[in-house]
């Protein structure tokens, strides 16, 4: 479990830093040249490592697809809101790979459960209490709805890529790459048919340079994600992988200075204790 971990460590932390730089460059931007960075990197440690390459390539690249949508919804709202408003309601996604692992009849240990319902019912005590001070925000009807997508677009990417990895272990690190091949075109597409102005247009060098380590961030936490649901069950590594809100949150409050509401606090508390009872059972 300690793996699923990491990768919510890594995604919070790209999170953070990919809704800092949206709000100083165009959100289609950020998303396009971290992904592809992200692609790059892969590419070369894919051809290092010599994996083969899966037969379901086509799960990790409808992943892909949803996970980039949730990504801009993501980074639209972190770039309009509070990120501690947007961070937790984002990650209630995990729902959606936490419901299918129960219909397909998946049983988890009674502790696992009580893990499972403590870290969610954080995540979202911590999404409520943000609304306090959500009037401080930009566009705060805006930014809940751009989370409300983000979560979808998350949630979908964590039970199609989990899935995929848990199907094929030994191409995990393909799998990640088929993500971006999905994602960036797609991306590269719509910017063409919405005409949109070069993406590019008007960044400095030390932006590429930051967007280029989001990508980073967000190609490890996907590796990292899929090889930790080839150790353990799909509904425990995603409720641990979906805890970056905090990390993204916490990060908000150190270099932002946002606070944290007293209800915020005990949703933080109960998604800690989740991860302890999740992670020990």
């Amino acid at each position: 479990m300690l793996l699923a971990l990491v990768s919510s460590l890594l995604w919070g932390s790209a999170d953070f830093g990919g809704g800092v730089l949206a709000r100083r460059v165009a959100v289609t931007s950020v998303v396009l040249f971290s992904q592809a960075a992200g692609a790059v990197v892969l590419v070369v440690v894919c051809v290092a490592v010599g994996q083969p390459f899966p037969h379901l390539f086509w799960l990790p690249m409808a992943a892909g697809l949803f996970g980039v949508l949730g990504v801009l919804f993501f980074y639209h709202g972190l770039s309009i809101g509070k990120m501690s408003l947007v961070a937790p309601v984002a990650g209630c996604g995990v729902v959606l790979p936490v419901v299918y692992s129960l219909a397909i009849g998946q049983v988890l240990r009674p502790l696992t459960m009580v893990g499972l319902v403590s870290a969610m019912v954080g995540v979202v005590l911590a999404s409520i209490s943000s609304a306090d001070g959500a009037q401080r925000a930009w566009h705060p009807h805006a930014a809940a709805l751009s989370a409300i997508g983000a979560a979808v677009g998350f949630g979908m990417f964590l039970l199609l890529f989990g899935r995929a990895a848990s199907l094929e272990p030994s191409s995990v690190l393909w799998m990640s790459l088929c993500t971006r091949l999905a994602s960036v075109p797609a991306l590269a597409l719509g910017l063409l048919v919405t005409r949109s102005a070069l993406p590019w247009r008007g960044m400095s060098r030390r932006q590429f340079g930051l967007i280029a380590l989001v990508g980073l961030g967000d190609a490890g936490a996907n590796t990292v994600f899929g090889i930790a649901n080839t150790l353990g069950s799909l509904a425990v590594v995603a409720v641990l992988g979906s805890l970056y809100p905090l990390v993204t949150a916490g990060l908000a409050r150190i270099r932002l200075g946002e606070l944290l509401t007293a209800r915020q606090k005990v949703g933080a508390g109960l998604t800690m204790l989740g991860v302890i009872l999740a992670s020990a059972s």
